[in-house]
């Protein structure tokens, strides 16, 4: 592979924002494709489809002919179709205890996900919340490690199942690390916790997603003592790619290249970048420098492109590159629809009100909603 390739491979692109044709697909050697809120294929799932078919067959022209991965926040149900089963966020899947229902729910997303043409998922979100401030505090499983651990788990196995297979999609572990346990639940602020206290409370659920064979691992906005974690070295690439064994891919959160460092991240153990919002040339520019003058080196671009090619030879993309047209009566199926009923009735947590809280007296005339969308 030439540099280019290889580091095509490591970019992650929007398909309508990102590029100014599906010819960039091939040009620029694109390894992966997001699918986030905004312009949307017509036409339903076939139209989801076709659309991902013409971008594979882009990446397919090329010299060596690598497929694409697809990516997208299913994160509760294949929630960005319209039409798809919806079920719980996290924070309700680890209220209901259960965890065949969570692994039969991922499952389920992973048949709808794939129906739609993607075959890699951002879920599930392992955080361990500390704060209940903490605006993202509905995308986790629980404050016990030991629940999330195994709700991760169960997760991971119902996307994944037989990775190889037409049905499901590779799963991510997310955030890695500290997002939940930010001081004062800062959304991408600083986590101030003892390394020890980390690997106690926070590591867990890694370690068993690692164990469960996850496909690939999200790095998180905030930082650590300081640190960001897209560029901590010690916890990326020393803790969680040779201490713990993880061979899948890291990837970045939402640009993360250019906020969090450029090359520092690359050298720090990240694969895969999204390369979102101006960032693509940027960045691809960025690594070749990088190269030339010796500030990172090449064998850490192999590295992070062998770990992008192994996933998707264990998704089976080089032999069924293309989304399967048979899956399309499966979105939003009624049995679909009665787990998801059934996720929604074990979820409910009956509350006590202590000291008669509810209903709000009727001598309270203002109460005060903070937050960044407060008005």
């Amino acid at each position: 592979m030439t540099l280019e390739e290889k580091i095509g491979q490591m970019s992650q692109v929007r398909h309508f924002e990102d590029i100014a044709s599906d010819s960039d697909i091939a040009t620029k050697f694109i390894g992966s494709v997001i699918h986030t809120q905004g312009p949307a294929p017509g036409n339903g799932a076939l139209g989801w489809q076709n659309r991902f078919r013409a971008l594979q067959e882009k990446a397919l022209s090329t010299r060596l002919g690598i497929p694409l991965l697809f990516a997208v926040d299913a994160v509760h149900g294949q929630n960005t179709f319209q039409g798809a089963t919806i079920f719980p966020h996290n924070i309700g899947l680890g209220a209901t205890g259960n965890r065949n229902l969570v692994r039969e729910a991922a499952a389920i997303t992973a048949i709808e996900t794939q129906a739609t043409g993607f075959n890699w998922t951002f879920s599930p979100c392992v955080a361990i919340p500390y704060n209940e401030k903490w605006g993202r505090v509905y995308e986790a499983y629980s404050e016990s490690t030991t629940l999330t651990s195994e709700m991760a788990v169960a997760s991971i196995e119902g996307h994944q199942g037989v990775l190889s297979s037409r049905r499901t999609v590779m799963a991510t572990a997310k955030h890695f690390i500290g997002d939940g346990a930010t001081d004062y639940g800062v959304e991408g602020g600083d986590t101030t916790l003892s390394m020890h206290q980390i690997s106690e409370r926070l590591l867990p659920p890694y370690r068993a997603a690692v164990a469960a064979k996850v496909g690939a691992v999200m790095a998180s906005f905030n930082t650590l003592s300081g640190i960001p974690m897209h560029s901590n070295k010690v916890l990326i690439n020393d803790t969680l790619k040779e201490s713990m064994g993880f061979d899948g891919i890291v990837i970045t959160d939402w640009k993360g290249y250019s906020r969090f460092g450029g090359t520092a991240i690359i050298n720090a153990g990240i694969d895969m970048v999204m390369a979102v919002d101006g960032d693509l040339d940027f960045f691809q520019k960025d690594i070749l420098a990088g190269i030339s003058n010796k500030t990172i080196a090449v064998e850490r671009i192999d590295d992070a492109v062998r770990r992008i090619l192994r996933q998707k030879f264990r998704l089976g993309l080089f032999d069924n590159p293309f989304p399967d047209i048979s899956l399309i009566p499966e979105i939003g199926k009624q049995i679909h629809r009665d787990k998801a009923r059934q996720a929604v009735r074990e979820s409910l947590v009956l509350l006590k009100n202590k000291d008669q809280v509810l209903p709000i007296k009727k001598g309270i005339h203002k109460i005060v909603v903070v937050g960044e969308h407060a008005n």
